[in-house]
């Protein structure tokens, strides 16, 4: 996300217009202040140091009478923007309802509040200018148009002070498949070890949300399939489970807060008892920050804690485990988003630090990691791509 411009509307008239600009480590750096005809009547400028924390703020007040102020807290997030009129503070109440229109992403474009009489008072409108394809490629920090990628994990086997080779399979494997758009068409679980669990096909409808899943054995042999259905806000709420057979099974339920976030899921059998009950927590910029689990019937699903940067990465991880134990994890990424380092306390460990270092394709994709630990390789994985074709 480079760019971010919102404009506020009162009796069909367009009053103000903010524009936000971010720099290419994703931090907010300028707020211009525009009135109804978009002429700029103030530019808030923030430098920042080589810490991430801001150094100067530069204001350019086109008029005396307007002045547009930001309050950063104490880790230098924008927290609320204010505009100062005649020398009257104006700070926006949340209206007792308001109707969202949201983009193809999830993101709110426009939100129309109303008053207690339920007259509408203003409209709000923001266009978001991306940066780069919102895809499961990116999603995956993945270059170019891939058509699939299959990930190989080994453990590390040195050989002099240069050469690692694989030794036996151990880690993360996966397969994924991917349409034209970067959408997961196919998703192939595999075991520690390498061994194929099953598959999972994903369809999606003319408007690009997902309509069914299917799972299937690594013989190709159908099990189940989930067809999803969704609310006139465009919200998926959700979808009927059926076997192998077409008898439908259970149902899963989604509900969602208003501005679109995944708030609870909860999976009902066919005789309307509970399997699975998760709730699903979020920080103001919408990221996920973590999960309770009410009841589960999976093996190795449990709540977590999550915390991000503004560029939507993870930058640490805490799986609360029974006993009051917890793993660790931290993250550290280059201007790819892949990550390069971090550190990992498994519960009851010391915490270790983890480098990686790279083999890229022609594509500028990785096709060999290698991890390192106090300068030690620990694990070889390796991926095979192919590409659509320009």
């Amino acid at each position: 996300m480079k760019e971010i411009y919102v404009g506020t509307k009162r009796e069909g008239l367009l009053c103000y217009v903010w524009g936000y600009g971010y720099d290419a480590e994703g931090r907010l750096s300028t707020i211009t202040t525009m009135n109804g005809r978009q002429d700029t009547i103030g530019i808030v400028t923030a430098i920042y140091d080589t810490d991430g924390k801001v150094q100067k703020k530069i204001f350019d007040d086109r008029r005396a009478s307007e002045a547009c102020v930001v309050e950063l807290d104490d880790t230098t997030k924008l927290k609320r923007e204010s505009l100062n009129y005649m020398k009257s503070w104006r700070k926006a109440k949340r209206p007792m309802r308001k109707i969202v229109e949201k983009d193809e992403y999830g993101n709110w474009t426009q939100r129309t509040g109303f008053a207690l009489d339920g007259h509408p008072t203003y409209i709000t409108k923001r266009s978001i200018i991306y940066e780069g394809m919102e895809s499961d490629w990116e999603r995956l920090a993945l270059q170019d148009k891939v058509k699939s990628v299959r990930q190989y994990s080994y453990i590390a086997v040195p050989m002099g002070v240069e050469t690692v080779l694989r030794g036996k399979k151990q880690g993360h494997f996966f397969a994924y498949e991917f349409d034209a758009q970067g959408r997961i068409i196919s998703d192939e679980a595999f075991t520690e070890k390498g061994v194929s669990v099953k598959t999972v096909k994903y369809e999606y409808g003319e408007n690009g949300k997902l309509q069914k899943e299917e799972h299937r054995t690594p013989a190709g042999a159908l099990t189940k399939y989930i067809e999803y259905q969704y609310g006139d806000e465009g919200y998926c709420k959700s979808g009927a489970i059926y076997n192998e057979k077409s008898e439908q099974t259970g149902k899963v339920v989604f509900r969602h807060d208003w501005e679109g976030n995944r708030m609870q899921e909860t999976v009902y059998e066919k005789d309307g008892t509970k399997s699975e009950d998760y709730r699903y927590f979020y920080d103001s910029y919408g990221q996920r920050i973590g999960r309770k689990v009410i009841t589960s019937s999976t093996e190795n699903v449990y709540p977590y804690r999550r915390t991000w940067n503004f560029r939507q990465r993870m930058t640490s991880e805490e799986i609360l485990l029974p006993e009051d134990k917890l793993d660790r994890y931290t993250y550290q990424y280059n201007k790819k988003g892949e990550v390069i380092s971090g550190t990992e306390q498994p519960a009851g460990q010391p915490e270790e630090k983890f480098v990686y270092k790279f083999h890229r394709d022609e594509k500028g994709n990785w096709k060999i990691r290698i991890k390192y630990v106090d300068d030690i390789p620990v694990l070889y994985e390796e991926r095979k791509y192919v590409y659509y074709e320009e």
